[in-house]
């Protein structure tokens, strides 16, 4: 027959992970741990669970991984499809280029589009970065 009474031992946990940790780091946990009341290894480990849980890595730690955070299907559809226009894009003004044997942006043309479209590469250069994990 079981015990009706709860078991209230705490877990043995005798396994130890190292951690290195700068002046700044540390102290902020320090503190962190301080606050809430908490030993410093209770709130690393809730912190380190928390990640091992999560759906993908953070921005924070995708730098110190060697793997790129996985974006969803349907995103990575997406970045593709405006990757591709892009490229198109630059193919047309490349031919232009090789014809003309000169390609050059003069007062004639629309600064405003030209503007528009730079800003839109800028702005799917830094969605690719952050889908692939940022800089390295």
């Amino acid at each position: 027959m079981a015990n009706p009474i709860a078991d209230t031992r705490r877990p043995n946990r005798r396994r130890i992970v190292s951690v290195r940790l700068n002046e700044g780091e540390l102290d902020r946990i320090l503190r962190a741990a301080a606050r809430d009341g908490i030993a410093p290894s209770v709130l690393m480990r809730a912190a380190a669970l928390d990640a091992v849980n999560a759906a993908r890595p953070s921005p924070s730690m995708a730098a110190a991984i060697d793997v790129a955070p996985q974006a969803p299907a349907r995103e990575l559809v997406e970045l593709r499809t405006s990757v591709n226009r892009v490229g198109g894009n630059v193919n047309q003004l490349a031919r232009l280029g090789n014809q003309s044997r000169a390609l050059v942006i003069t007062a004639a043309d629309d600064e405003a589009t030209v503007t528009e479209l730079l800003s839109d590469l800028r702005a799917l250069l830094v969605e690719v970065r952050t889908q692939l994990g940022g800089y390295r």
